[in-house]
């Protein structure tokens, strides 16, 4: 099922097709971007994580394309060693970037090994370095909070009424710590956005997204709002299911 929205096309399926479509997504960027690598933004929590032993659990793929073409980043990342098994970047290593053989020099890791604002602050370096100051993920995948928030922007962020000119920033979060995150302008600044939500957990918050009034500051995903014609949200059918319910 495909639904138009102000917040960018929504796409309900089963999981296993999802996780086909995000693997889609990604060799089809491999396919038209000719003259460069291909800049991929993956995210946390348990849907990456089923994704990526998907990805390494199924025989019909191939990875050889996106091994070779891909620069591999995170769009967030909590302030702690990539070895921690909380780290998104970690779990994408370990679980993704590993088994299919990606080099390091294909990898982007947030150096967490510095204080927060300098990790922040060498990231945007190495990445301005790398692709220029303007140039975003080409595709930059979210995930999204059951109190709404999306990347590391929670209820609250000073990211949304005092937005950072930089791609990538620090935030310290009340009772969470550190975040090193995308910033609106990061994410004003990527060519695809792929928000997937999976499970009973986020029905009440993609409901109150997609049909609350507009407030970024309670609600941070509906920042995604500025960018709806690049954005694609990936929904399984517990996830939809207060939104279909009452549309």
């Amino acid at each position: 099922m495909e639904i138009p929205s102000p917040y960018g096309k929504i796409i309900i399926d089963s999981p296993e097709a999802i996780f086909k479509r995000l693997y889609q997504y990604i060799n089809d960027a491999c396919e038209q971007i000719k003259d460069r690598s291909v800049r991929i933004g993956l995210t946390g929590g348990s849907t990456p994580k089923a994704f990526y032993k998907w990805c390494t659990e199924t025989d019909d793929i191939s990875f050889s394309k996106i091994v070779s073409r891909c620069i591999w980043a995170t769009s967030d990342e909590r302030h702690i060693d990539c070895e921690d098994a909380e780290s998104n970047f970690g779990n994408a290593d370990r679980l993704l970037l590993q088994p299919i053989g990606v080099p390091s020099d294909r990898k982007l890791p947030w150096p967490t090994e510095l204080p927060a604002p300098n990790a922040a602050e060498t990231f945007n370096q190495a990445w301005q370095k790398k692709f220029g100051q303007e140039q975003g993920f080409d595709i930059c995948f979210l995930g999204m909070g059951d109190d709404g928030h999306t990347a590391s922007i929670f209820p609250g962020s000073l990211l949304i009424n005092t937005p950072s000119q930089d791609l990538f920033t620090a935030v310290e979060v009340p009772q969470k710590g550190w975040r090193l995150t995308i910033t609106p302008k990061g994410l004003s600044s990527c060519e695809s956005i792929i928000v997937c939500a999976l499970g009973k957990g986020k029905a009440k918050a993609f409901k109150a997204v997609m049909q609350e009034d507009y407030n970024p500051a309670s609600l941070p995903a509906q920042l995604l709002k500025n960018y709806s014609e690049r954005v694609t949200w990936l929904l399984d059918k517990d996830a939809a299911a207060e939104f279909t319910s009452s549309s």
